[in-house]
């Protein structure tokens, strides 16, 4: 009769155990290190900078006051964004980025107490408009996104900028985003689908039908230039001569 070794049963489990809890962990740092590398932004978790501004990020304010844009980074931790009007102002984040043509999923986690009629804004500035979303009222962080369509890079006046924006009139409001990514993917049912490239296009459309065509001058055989010229002199010399009998 064949007699187990009940602890080296024991030992085999424990090892095949811990040998699959190590491949969860590999498995989910691999995954952190793809999602990080596909970020086409440059500190998208707002983690390095100096002085008052992250590294790649700018800020701007139509009326520039102390605390309308900060950037909190606590020390070894990811850093945010935020945005303060009191009053009539816009101010915003921006980075600058290149993009081919394609779909590309914006997301970043927010926190915001400004309403949608403030103007909080995060997308995509390109060919003069911005595209975007606004962020959930309320104290508590939410992930918000947007899937944009491209087109080439020829067909716009400024490379593409991703903006957190925030304009307020006559009150208070602040937001505040963190994590920030932009990806090229294709789109799913999880955030709205908004084509960049359609609405340009229609745009630059009805621009073209709203203009006004220039002149055309008036053009004819040129036989017909004399008998022009000898009727306005033949209609001349017959008002003269009517002139002349009254």
């Amino acid at each position: 009769m064949r007699i187990c070794d009940v602890s080296k049963i024991s030992r085999l489990r424990r090892s095949r155990r811990i040998a699959f809890a190590m491949l969860v962990v590999c498995s989910i740092s691999i995954a952190a290190t793809a999602l990080c590398d596909d970020n086409l932004l440059v500190n998208g978790d707002l983690s390095q900078g100096s002085g008052d501004a992250p590294t790649g990020w700018r800020s701007q304010a139509l009326i520039a006051t102390a605390g309308t844009v900060q950037w909190i980074h606590p020390t070894s931790a990811s850093g945010e964004l935020r945005i303060s009007n009191n009053g009539s102002n816009i101010a915003q984040w921006g980075q600058p980025v290149d993009l081919d043509q394609g779909w590309y999923l914006l997301t970043a986690e927010m926190q915001s107490d400004a309403r949608p009629a403030s103007g909080a804004v995060l997308g995509i500035r390109i060919g003069g408009r911005t595209f975007g979303v606004s962020p959930s009222e309320g104290p508590e962080w939410s992930l918000r996104g947007a899937y944009f369509k491209l087109g080439e890079p020829e067909e716009y006046e400024a490379r593409p900028e991703v903006v957190c924006q925030l304009s307020a009139r006559g009150t208070v409001a602040w937001r505040q985003i963190r994590l920030i990514r932009v990806a090229q993917e294709p789109p799913s049912g999880r955030f709205i689908k908004i084509d960049v490239a359609q609405a340009l296009a229609s745009r630059s459309q009805r621009k073209s039908a709203a203009r006004p065509k220039r002149y055309a001058l008036a053009a004819g055989a040129p036989w017909t230039v004399p008998i022009v010229m000898l009727l306005f002199a033949a209609m001349a010399v017959a008002g003269w001569v009517r002139l002349g009998r009254d």
